[in-house]
């Protein structure tokens, strides 16, 4: 019996974001001795994120036993506590307050409305706020590296800029196609464009274009390490960008990530909400990168500045908060067997 099992989706529809925080969490709860396991549809390019923290994967159909179910999913609650008994104990993690539940349990939203939670869980306990995200040991080592690199300095110029591009584990192959267009004819053609994951839709080719297939741990550590702009989408990616320090533009690709790209914009980070159609992100996208790099566009449409009117320190202010109590939130967790 799993004393902690996840059940976590993770496919071209939703995304990556679920399953690498829950791996957050399973990092924690692993290093305090506890037997942890994962059941749910999990894509197979995305399994070796599993593999990082050494658990297993299950299928419903092997009806697997826990102590406690850690939920991080949009399919209705019916549905997914249907195969456990109403005694066991339950922590949901949500980010859109879709879900409505009177059972007792615990309710981690560290970007959802306090209000709101608590009318849609009137028995639950909620945990909200930025400080209760939780980010892999991975993102945090990365964080330091991050701030080595620069020392708080970031680029102007555009001599071999880097900007990476990923719109993660999703299919979005239409807006990536968009953005590596804007991009390539807009900026200078000095400025090096790399597209991490899911590019089986990108028509395009340029010499300062290139494409890593697999959205994987290695985009974190090369993102740290290299690149001095970052475009993705308003989830977990932006997230873990802000925090490590990354110049960051985030952009809000589904309803769901619409309560991160509020947070996140009210605290000064670049923020795209509001895309109805792929077409209109063109002047957004170029709009922020003419505060951020105004050095990095073409005449066309270069702003006239010749120095950025961004304040970068925002971006790594707003991350020192993000999971200031990660450990609380896994104690409690912990709790829940007791």
């Amino acid at each position: 019996m799993f004393d902690f099992l996840f059940r976590v989706d993770a496919d071209s529809s939703t995304g990556a974001g679920h399953l690498t925080r829950c791996i957050a969490l399973a990092e924690g709860l692993r290093s305090r001795g506890y037997h942890i396991g994962f059941v749910g549809a999990v894509n197979s390019h995305l399994l070796r994120a599993i593999s990082s923290v050494q658990v297993p994967l299950l299928s419903l159909a092997d009806k697997p036993a826990c102590r406690c179910l850690i939920i991080d999913s949009y399919l209705s609650l019916d549905f997914l506590l249907a195969p456990w008994p109403l005694s066991l104990p339950v922590v949901l993690i949500d980010d859109e307050t879709a879900q409505v539940s009177d059972r007792p349990m615990l309710v981690v939203s560290p970007l959802g409305n306090a209000v709101a939670l608590e009318n849609h869980f009137p028995n639950a306990e909620v945990m909200t706020g930025v400080e209760y995200l939780f980010l892999r040991q991975q993102i945090k080592k990365a964080r330091i590296a991050r701030g080595i690199r620069n020392c708080g300095i970031e680029r102007t110029d555009n001599f071999g800029a880097k900007v990476f591009i990923t719109l993660g584990g999703s299919d979005r192959s239409r807006l990536l196609q968009r953005i590596a267009e804007i991009l390539v004819e807009s900026l200078d053609n000095r400025v090096e464009f790399t597209v991490f994951g899911n590019a089986n839709g990108l028509r395009l080719q340029a010499e300062n274009l290139s494409i890593m297939a697999e959205f994987s741990n290695q985009f974190i550590d090369l993102s740290a390490k290299q690149a001095d702009l970052v475009i993705c989408g308003a989830g977990q990616t932006l997230i873990e960008m802000s925090y490590i320090g990354v110049p960051v533009i985030g952009i809000v690709m589904a309803s769901n990530q619409g309560d991160c790209g509020r947070v996140l914009s009210g605290s000064g980070i670049a923020v795209i909400d509001g895309v109805d159609s792929i077409d209109n992100i063109e002047n957004d996208l170029l709009g922020w990168i003419s505060r951020l790099f105004p050095a990095w566009l073409k005449a066309g449409w270069h702003s006239g500045a010749n120095q950025s009117n961004y304040d970068f320190s925002l971006v790594r202010a707003a991350g020192s908060r993000f999971a200031q109590h990660q450990e609380q939130v896994i104690e409690r967790i912990c709790e829940m067997l007791r």
